[in-house]
């Protein structure tokens, strides 16, 4: 990441009074015959934004087009700034300030590339795909107009190829209706500037809600993220973790799982995203969630311990660890990351009051139990990392479902609904709906209701055996004539 023009990128952001700014990139002429309309338009939009500075690299085409509509239609009383940052030499704009960024051309991009949190690419050749790259390596947002062809499809279609990825950054359905709009090539100019305008005024959200933070440990985390160096980057997720986390005054080292969901959820976003993009989707609490998720969906019997197992094993954590020393000389993370398994970190650090002992695990591994991957599990939820929105059942759905072989039925709404006699044996309803339904003569051996709501459900002569019912919410649930047979109604 080090480079001489370092220092001029420092003193180039002393000019920024504002974390809001967005980059525009791409094409020095137009190639696509909507582009223009496109960049018209969405400068005119930009221009009603408080408080934002625009970057271009002082160049025609996509850059000058967008910024000029931006200027045009600026309010006279208007805070937003234009910044053209251009090569020495190069012949200023009649609009806007211009700043100068290097001798030649690859160090404008270079400079360009580290200067704004969020940059915008349509179209766009070798440079504007070079300029991209940088800006993603540098841990910034890109938003490619996919539709606009050249760089922003090349972009695009590697950002969407990584899944996990793209499910962190865009975390509501909104958002990724308007990922997918900007590459709809028979999408309307409106529908496409608007999917721009949505995705643009997120990203700038999400940045700037982490700017005092970026400032120091995230801009370490994604320093040694970059570099591979996974221990660090450890550590580092640690940090920000206690960071955020009032001090226990009996043992200022040591952090409570329960005390995890003080983390903003902006922070929890962020490390997570960077985690899962620099790791190629590999890494990451998300990652982690999902295999474990696998875990309990492929294991068929509901055993927190084997689930545990389990997942420990399938991150390459077969070893009950509760526990190592910094100083060890196996401890040694930095390894190829095509040789370690997916999952395998964040390897999640508790450490005793002398700073020197550390518990440790994957979440819900090593030295933490179950709960504590649930819990952080619904912190991921609560910010919109993982789980669907909640899909709504039919009887009929839910058995056409069941006679195909699937089990997983977590998170569904099944409020009210008459599922009287069904054999649900053996499927998971993890945090699922089911207040008010009708379960009676229900055959329910293996079955999973994980943290469901039973609200006033109806489980008259239900067979329950092996029935796993830990924290649901059973107020008002009809038990009458049920059998039972080592079933667990733990915190329930």
């Amino acid at each position: 990441m080090s480079s001489p023009l370092d220092g001029l990128i420092t003193e180039l952001e002393n000019n920024f009074t504002t974390p809001r700014r967005l980059a525009v990139i791409g094409s020095t002429s137009f190639w696509n015959h909507s582009t223009p309309a496109i960049c018209e338009i969405t400068g005119r939009k930009l221009a009603q934004i408080e408080d934002i500075v625009l970057l271009t690299g002082g160049v025609s085409g996509v850059p000058e087009t967008l910024s000029r509509s931006f200027w045009r239609h600026q309010k006279p009383e208007s805070t937003s700034r234009i910044l053209h940052i251009q090569p020495k030499g190069f012949i200023p704009y009649d609009y806007g300030e211009n700043l100068t960024a290097g001798d030649t051309f690859p160090q404008r991009r270079w400079v360009l590339a580290h200067l704004a949190p969020v940059y915008l690419l349509l179209e766009g050749g070798p440079g504007a795909l070079q300029e991209a790259q940088w800006a993603l390596k540098a841990g910034a947002i890109v938003i490619p107009v996919g539709c606009t062809g050249g760089a922003a499809k090349t972009v695009y279609t590697e950002l969407t190829a990584n899944s996990e990825w793209l499910k962190n950054q865009w975390y509501t359905e909104t958002a990724i209706a308007a990922w997918q709009d900007i590459n709809n090539t028979k999408a309307s100019v409106e529908t496409i500037t608007t999917a721009i305008m949505i995705l643009i005024e997120q990203a700038l959200e999400q940045k700037a809600n982490f700017t005092h933070t970026k400032e120091t440990l995230i801009t370490e985390l994604e320093n040694v993220l970059v570099a591979g160096n996974w221990q660090a980057a450890n550590e580092i997720t640690f940090a920000l973790f206690h960071e955020k986390i009032p001090k226990d005054l009996e043992n200022p080292g040591l952090i409570h799982y329960g005390d995890l969901d003080k983390i903003p959820d902006h922070i929890l976003r962020e490390i997570d995203r960077l985690w899962v993009y620099y790791s190629q989707g590999r890494f990451g609490f998300s990652v982690q969630w999902l295999i474990y998720y696998q875990v309990i969906l492929e294991s068929r019997i509901n055993n927190d311990m084997e689930w545990q197992d389990n997942f420990r094993e399938k991150v390459g954590r077969s070893d009950y660890i509760l526990g190592y020393n910094r100083d060890e000389v196996n401890f040694d993370l930095d390894f190829k990351l095509d040789l370690l398994p997916p999952g395998y970190l964040p390897w999640f650090f508790w450490y005793d009051s002398t700073n020197t002992n550390l518990r440790s695990g994957i979440i819900g591994g090593g030295g933490i139990g179950w709960e504590a991957i649930l819990f952080v599990a619904s912190l991921l939820e609560r910010c919109g990392i993982i789980y669907p929105e909640n899909k709504v059942w039919s009887r009929a759905e839910l058995t056409d479902a069941i006679s195909k072989g699937e089990c997983n039925f977590c998170r569904g709404n099944f409020q009210g609904i008459d599922l009287q006699g069904l054999d649900l044996s053996g499927c998971y309803f993890i945090k699922s709906d089911f207040s008010y339904s009708n379960l009676s003569n229900c055959k329910l051996n293996q079955t999973n209701f994980y943290s469901a709501n039973l609200y006033e459900a109806n489980l008259e002569n239900v067979q329950c055996g092996k029935t796993f019912f830990q924290k649901a919410n059973l107020e008002g649930t009809i038990f009458t004539g049920s059998q039972f047979t080592a079933v667990n109604f733990f915190q329930c």
